[in-house]
């Protein structure tokens, strides 16, 4: 069973979400916001970035050439392709409910691209790390709705939740990289 605004809201209420912000709720889901960190997936030898505003552009010759000649010559800043962000609002997910993160209509209209890695498994608390790229350029903008969480009652709890069975992205802060194997 779906979570409706009612259950979301007694579920956020109670720690579900943190912070929880109820302007967010939905009939059947609740909006997550876009946190001000980031990595570069291009640059695997990179950290963390913050920002208030990035601008975010689809993988092209063009954005290529900029960021291998034009930006050495003449210090022009970096066009990102693809970036591993986070959301502000950490998740408490009990062991007898599950969720799937979607993108928003409107980012998703504007040119985002979010692959599909968006299932949230009974048990995790943490942030939620998106993958986005972009289809043409798009700006992103800390604080912004950017994605939403719906919520699927189970109809037992699990036998053993996500931190039992890897838990290797719980309590995760912030953008996270893949866990290597």
């Amino acid at each position: 069973m779906i979570f409706t605004d009612r259950d979301l809201h007694i579920w956020a209420g109670k720690g579900g979400v943190r912070p929880y912000t109820p302007q967010n709720l939905n009939p059947a889901s609740l909006d997550l916001t876009l946190s001000q960190f980031f990595i570069d997936m291009e640059q695997q030898e990179t950290g963390l970035f913050t920002f208030e505003q990035l601008t975010l552009y689809p993988r092209s010759l063009r954005t290529e050439l900029h960021n291998t000649i034009a930006a050495r010559l003449f210090s022009k800043p970096k066009r990102f392709v693809a970036v591993l962000a986070s959301t502000i609002e950490s998740l408490s997910i009990p062991n007898d409910v599950a969720g799937e993160v979607k993108l928003k209509t409107t980012p998703c209209r504007n040119g985002l691209a979010y692959p599909i890695a968006d299932w949230v498994d009974p048990g995790f608390d943490g942030q939620i790390t998106l993958i986005l790229s972009a289809t043409r350029p798009i700006i992103l903008t800390a604080g912004m709705r950017i994605c939403q969480i719906v919520l699927y009652r189970l109809p037992r709890l699990v036998a053993k939740g996500y931190a039992q069975r890897s838990g290797h992205y719980m309590n995760q802060y912030g953008p996270t990289r893949a866990w290597e194997e």
